[in-house]
């Protein structure tokens, strides 16, 4: 059910909406305010023949606080307010209703891909994200399970495109010197993008190589006017990708490298999926960090064993 903050009094449009929607009814500006302040909803309807409310005032401070918001006017003779982004009569139907609220999700959809920050109604979708996320960093504390290379890769694949509505990924490591990128983990990148990378990062000069590795890259929508001299427009069209992220993975403190996120479709990234990755990203840093370690205490206990062999066999 579509979260509604509204602001007014009983109406039979208003009761008509407690079926189709999750309604929180006010009536008094103080009670607006700290609705609004607990961000119970991302659309708000008000009802302009309330008496002695300075709509004026409160609509323009309304909007300069919640720039998202969507506001919703019942008009019956009232002149509307250049904050109100849509009007309905207050004897409207129902069915009436919802079109407009449609129009308004839309409307709240697109303004948050121009803005990159989610609204209220999102809460609930990007916290079954965070789920996904916590599962992933179990996986990395998960012990001797870390070993297993094959399983961590493919829940790697599978919460990205459950938490942050990618594709695809890769995850390109560099060496120490930061001359060259590989796809260690053997993910199958796709051999094109991987060149792209390489070559790229190969051809800046030493001091420059950490910066491109550390940059945080978001592409909303690859078009095909874009100029190919952009590396980030380059790598993306490497990788069939229509919409694009890159952001550094640092491991112990030292950049290791990057995790690329591809979409299929344009305008699939926004700045809220941004917000996202950076989590992954911080998820497979531990993950890797851990089975880095368990490697190298593998390998301990692994030439302990020859030692004490030898020493037997001595």
């Amino acid at each position: 059910m579509r979260p509604l903050l509204w602001f007014g009094e009983n109406s039979p449009l208003l009761e008509a909406c407690w079926a189709q929607d999750q309604v929180h009814h006010v009536q008094d500006t103080k009670a607006l305010i700290q609705a609004l302040e607990c961000g119970v909803a991302s659309c708000l309807v008000v009802d302009l023949a309330l008496a002695q409310i300075d709509f004026g005032s409160l609509l323009t401070s309304i909007h300069t606080q919640w720039p998202l918001l969507g506001i919703i006017g019942l008009l019956n003779d009232t002149p509307s307010f250049p904050e109100i982004d849509e009007t309905i009569s207050p004897y409207a139907s129902v069915e009436q209703l919802q079109a407009v609220l449609a129009r308004m999700d839309e409307r709240l959809r697109q303004r948050r891909l121009e803005t990159g920050e989610f609204l209220v109604s999102d809460y609930q979708e990007l916290a079954g994200r965070m789920r996904r996320l916590e599962e992933l960093a179990q996986v990395g504390s998960a012990g001797e399970a870390v070993l297993g290379t094959s399983q961590i890769l493919g829940d790697l694949q599978q919460t990205a495109h459950q938490a942050v509505d990618a594709d695809g990924i890769a995850i390109l490591m560099s060496n120490d010197d930061y001359d060259d990128l590989t796809d260690i983990f053997q993910m199958g990148v796709n051999p094109a993008y991987l060149e792209v990378c390489r070559a790229y990062l190969q051809s800046l000069p030493h001091n420059l190589r950490t910066s491109y590795l550390a940059e945080e890259v978001l592409l909303h929508a690859r078009l095909p006017e874009m100029l190919n001299s952009v590396p980030r427009v380059r790598e993306a069209e490497a990788a069939g990708a229509w919409s694009y992220m890159r952001l550094p993975l640092i491991v112990e403190r030292r950049l290791c490298g990057f995790v690329a996120f591809f979409a299929d479709t344009p305008d699939q990234f926004n700045g809220a999926h941004l917000q996202l990755a950076r989590l992954f990203v911080a998820q497979v840093a531990t993950a890797v960090r851990n089975m880095q370690l368990y490697m190298r205490l593998n390998q301990a206990e692994r030439q302990q064993k020859t030692v004490n062999r030898i020493s037997r066999l001595m």
